[in-house]
């Protein structure tokens, strides 16, 4: 069976009744494969040319994502459940790597946009850029446990659109500026990744997980009192792990017998690092292509009086890693990580490993934005707006999944592409890797490709959708 075949039959089989009309069934696999195979700009333009069809009515298409009644975080419902059934997610926990990602946008009248950080500015100077906010969840596959050298996998389970409020004008009463404040409490990312993170239990428990730990891994804007403090305690069987400030105000309990209940003395997590007193422990974690050897310090029965209130929390400081840009260079030192979890009983090497694995879903968001196109569609339905970017990180998930399934974790040569004189020892497929693959598939087979997706299209057309 080829990569094409897999990735079809995945599409068919597990989004199979999300649509009401056969109709929508056909719009969505074609949808897919002309957004994960299309050259240029990623819009349903681009997608409707990819298949020969810019001579026919495109309305159909554009009405998929803008009228038809689908639900499109049910895109991702079966990924972890087929994760485990071919063995990538066993074990007591399941880890998962949260973060935001804004997808820039060139519409001024889009509703949901606003004006955000660019985080590829520079530190001294703050830069903005209009676009959508978006809330992703992934989960972290340890291929490593496997063979020992294979890099992790995050694969995205969701993507979630948490829109912007708008602030009134000038001229607006009292009235309105209360409600603008009232709302933009209730529209913060720390409010929505918590009601992700009640989502993602209740699904797991009814796909028959519920004897597993979820591990949600954040940064540090998701480790304040609306997750630590607030509905935190309702978390049920699901670990907060989490970066926190190197200066903030920590304490333990104050002793038993009076009316005190913080301790007078306070330290911070620098503090800790800097403590002799303190040992330093060892772990062995994965990391840079191999397992090392990772010093930390761990503190139990913290309490963060400011974001945390009475809740008990575990310190994990670990020590810089030293590296080298080339064999015999100069070694350089990354920085301390200070890490705060609401679980006291997990084994640190296992907070510390997921840690680590969290950087993978840097990797989903470079993918989805500088290859597959997040964010370029010309559309201006609320619905559409919300939905198009969604639906490109699920067949983004989608070819993910498939790939491990077909070809395993490895990169192997008489699979893929050669790799440019550039790139060397990669050890595993990239995100244009796995579309390489399609393509040729397309070309090589392009007249029977065409006729299973029911659709007119060619390599000739294929190469021309970047012209449209």
């Amino acid at each position: 069976m080829t990569f094409f075949q897999a990735l079809r039959m995945n599409l068919e089989m597990n989004w199979s009744g999300l649509f009401k009309r056969e109709e929508s069934d056909c719009h969505a696999i074609k949808a897919a494969f002309g957004f994960l195979c299309g050259m240029g700009t990623a819009t349903i333009t681009r997608v409707i040319c990819f298949h020969n069809e810019q001579q026919r009515d495109w309305t159909a298409m554009y009405d998929f994502f803008s009228k038809s009644p689908w639900k499109e975080q049910e895109l991702f419902n079966q990924v972890v459940p087929r994760l485990k059934e071919k063995g990538y997610v066993r074990g007591k926990y399941i880890r998962m790597a949260w973060d935001d990602t804004g997808v820039p946008r060139s519409g001024r009248k889009i509703d949901s946009a606003g004006w955000m950080r660019d985080p590829m500015g520079p530190p001294f100077h703050v830069n903005l850029v209009w676009g959508q906010r978006y809330l992703q969840g992934s989960v972290l596959i340890p291929l490593y446990e496997q063979d020992g050298e294979s890099s992790p996998r995050s694969i995205p389970t969701r993507f979630v659109e948490v829109p912007w409020v708008k602030k009134p004008g000038k001229g607006a009463g009292e009235e309105k500026l209360a409600e603008y404040k009232e709302a933009k409490k209730k529209h913060r990312l720390s409010l929505a990744g918590l009601e992700e993170f009640k989502k993602v239990r209740k699904q797991f428990d009814e796909q028959g997980m519920e004897d597993k730990i979820i591990i949600h891994a954040t940064d540090a804007s998701y480790m304040n009192k609306t997750t630590l403090a607030g509905d935190g305690e309702e978390l049920e069987r699901a670990v907060l792990l989490g970066r926190t400030r190197k200066d903030a105000c920590l304490c333990f309990r104050a002793p038993e017998g009076g009316r005190r209940f913080y301790a007078k003395e306070k330290f911070t997590p620098e503090a800790v690092a800097k403590d002799e007193s303190i040992p330093w422990r060892q772990a062995n974690i994965f990391h840079g292509g191999k397992y090392r050897e990772v010093e930390y310090k761990e503190l139990s029965g913290v309490l963060w009086q400011r974001a945390g209130k009475r809740r008990r929390l575990r310190l994990l400081v670990t020590r810089p890693v030293a590296y080298r840009k080339t064999k015999k260079g100069r070694k350089y030192y990354r920085e301390r990580a200070y890490l705060l979890c609401t679980d006291e009983t997990i084994p640190a090497e296992e907070l510390l490993q997921t840690y680590f694995d969290r950087w993978q879903i840097e990797y989903n968001h470079r993918d989805e934005k500088d290859v597959l196109g997040v964010g370029q569609a010309q559309v201006w339905s609320a619905e559409s707006v919300r939905r198009v970017p969604t639906f490109i990180v699920a067949c983004y998930s989608w070819m993910l999944v498939t790939a491990l399934e077909q070809y395993g974790s490895r990169r192997e040569e008489a699979l893929y592409e050669p790799l440019p004189l550039w790139r060397k020892n990669a050890k595993r497929p990239s995100c244009r890797d796995m579309i390489d693959v399609l393509r040729r598939e397309i070309f090589e087979d392009e007249h029977d490709w065409g006729s299973k997706l029911q659709s007119e299209a060619d390599a000739r057309a294929m190469c021309l959708t970047s012209a449209a």
